[in-house]
């Protein structure tokens, strides 16, 4: 059955997010919400508390979840919903995959701001995209791993991928594919410069990230068990709501763990801004 995201449920406003009442009021955003409504005739929720949350304290993972959905959807995939988890099984050319969608937000939910306020002088903001913006992807990511979906008996050993975004801060969707790239690999790169003035980067090894006593290990794809997700898709450069304006448009970035075919659309190969890397694995 159909969901109605703008349903009233009879809650007082104290307790509906802000971002849903934006959305569901504001003259500004009537585009997008004439696509959500189309989108959701087709939404199935197997958790039934999908509408609830949107509404209230999971307002960022449940629409990322319902534009993961339309985005699958947009590029031909078939789409299974009957499982709670994990979120997804799309299949196309012959391929089934298992999608599971995360999201990084605000420790504790705090307040989030601005990493470039929380964040004002440059090394201060080195330190903060070198340590925890990785510790705020890397900690929901491994808590989906532990969730070992590849042992329930609907996934076995199809490909695996973890669609992320990231909401710890108002600006983090913007500023957060190079920290999550050295997270996943355990590197960096430093420009670098050969004998002949060519531009050779140079490559160095990240153990870990820490903030005060919060340490986590870098190198997710190195993780116990971690070869058994072939890739994390990152969503960002975009405000989420926005991005229902135009679907297809939205900026993405795929890191992969093995090589399972193009099954999202999205590159496959190294291009020119480093965002899409290739390992061998699962």
């Amino acid at each position: 059955m159909p969901v109605d995201i703008f349903a009233n449920r009879n809650r007082s406003p104290g307790s509906l997010n802000t971002k849903f009442i934006e959305l569901r009021d504001s003259v500004s955003l009537a585009p997008a919400r004439a696509i959500i409504r189309e989108l959701q005739q087709e939404f199935v929720d197997p958790d039934g508390n999908f509408v609830e949350q949107l509404q209230t304290t999971g307002f960022d993972a449940r629409l990322f979840e319902l534009f993961v959905f339309a985005m699958l959807r947009e590029a031909g995939h078939k789409l299974d919903r009957t499982w709670e988890r994990p979120d997804f099984l799309i299949s196309k050319d012959g391929v089934t995959a298992a999608i599971e969608v995360v999201t990084a937000n605000s420790p504790n939910g705090e307040p989030r701001g601005r990493i470039s306020e929380i964040a004002q002088a440059r090394e201060q903001r080195a330190d903060y995209l070198a340590n925890t913006v990785p510790i705020r992807l890397g900690s929901p990511l491994y808590s989906k791993l532990k969730k070992k979906y590849w042992e329930l008996p609907h996934v076995g050993d199809m490909p695996i991928v973890l669609a992320i975004q990231d909401h710890h801060a108002d600006d983090s969707l913007m500023l957060s594919s190079a920290a999550l790239v050295r997270y996943l690999y355990g590197m960096r790169q430093r420009p670098n410069r050969d004998a002949n003035g060519h531009l050779k980067p140079t490559t160095y090894p990240i153990v870990e990230h820490r903030v005060g006593d919060k340490r986590i290990p870098s190198s997710f794809f190195r993780s116990p068990d971690a070869e058994c997700i072939s890739a994390v898709l990152q969503f960002g450069n975009c405000r989420q709501v926005q991005s229902y304006w135009a679907p297809r448009g939205a900026p993405r970035a795929e890191y992969r763990n093995g090589a399972f075919g193009d099954l999202l659309g999205a590159k496959s190969e190294l291009d020119h801004t480093g965002r899409v890397c290739l390992r061998s694995g699962r």
